[in-house]
């Protein structure tokens, strides 16, 4: 009964409470359209709280390849935010979206993770490893890029 309650328990009640609405919020987010959902996913993804960041990470991947048009995933490979510049890798090759020279860009990309995944994306779709290594230095990424560009200038 809520009058037997202690405030510790009355606390523990309120932050079990307010991590299902969060929940909610998120998974409502996921199912929408428009950059207001990625924004508001975008600060769900940034919560350090594991269940809430893996169930927002879910969320932002399943809207980018479901809800969202072509433009926005393509505009969502240039985002600030780390973990929507990787759905947005994800969600492209999953769609199919002629981004190559973005994958190809984000080669550069400072987050370690992002380039990575857009390395694995440009050796599926070339079916050819240009690099860079997972230990290449900077001008070795610059010069995996060049290779990349080569490759998609003779494809065209």
């Amino acid at each position: 009964e809520p009058d037997d309650m202690s405030t510790g328990e009355r606390k523990e009640a309120v932050k079990k409470d307010s991590v299902f609405l969060l929940k909610e919020v998120i998974v409502q987010l996921g199912n929408r359209k428009g950059t207001d959902a990625i924004d508001g996913l975008r600060l769900a993804v940034e919560i350090p709280q594991s269940d809430i960041n893996s169930l927002a990470r879910g969320a932002l991947l399943r809207n980018l390849k479901l809800k969202q048009t072509a433009d926005v995933v393509q505009d969502s490979l240039k985002d600030n935010n780390a973990s929507i510049r990787q759905a947005a890798i994800r969600a492209a090759y999953s769609r199919k979206l002629r981004v190559v020279e973005e994958y190809i860009e984000l080669l550069l990309d400072s987050n370690y993770d992002v380039a990575d995944l857009a390395h694995r994306a440009l050796v599926k779709i070339a079916r050819k490893d240009f690099g860079p290594s997972k230990a290449a230095n900077e001008s070795e990424r610059k010069y995996a890029v060049e290779k990349c560009r080569v490759w998609l200038c003779s494809r065209r």
